[in-house]
């Protein structure tokens, strides 16, 4: 599950609708516009996960994130979404079906 870590030091669990990976769109609604990947965050990549903003937040002058910021190491403005990477991309592409050769010689 993804934490959404808000200005108030408050945080809220949030789920992807489809129970697996957000869209693009359900992203940038939770931070609330273009998301950005905050480099760097050595704890959180420790732990699989990663940690995006809002990439227009401090022209937006939106209010400092103190959970945030110390989540990341670095000065962090708006909310913050915080997930795995399980989450951000969803599940790996599974190849397709090998094909099958008839391995036995000549039918018939």
């Amino acid at each position: 599950m993804a934490t959404l870590l808000k200005t108030d030091w408050t945080k809220e669990t949030v789920t992807p609708a489809n129970g697996i990976n957000f869209t693009l769109k359900e992203m940038q609604t939770l931070v609330g516009g273009w998301i950005e990947l905050v480099p760097g965050c050595s704890r959180l990549q420790q732990e699989g996960k990663l940690m995006l903003v809002d990439e227009e937040g401090l022209i937006k002058n939106l209010p400092y994130n103190a959970q945030a910021s110390v989540e990341a190491n670095r000065r962090i403005v708006g909310r913050a979404l915080v997930l795995t990477l399980l989450e951000f991309n969803g599940p790996p592409e599974q190849p397709d079906d090998p094909p099958t050769h008839d391995l036995g010689g000549e039918s018939g």
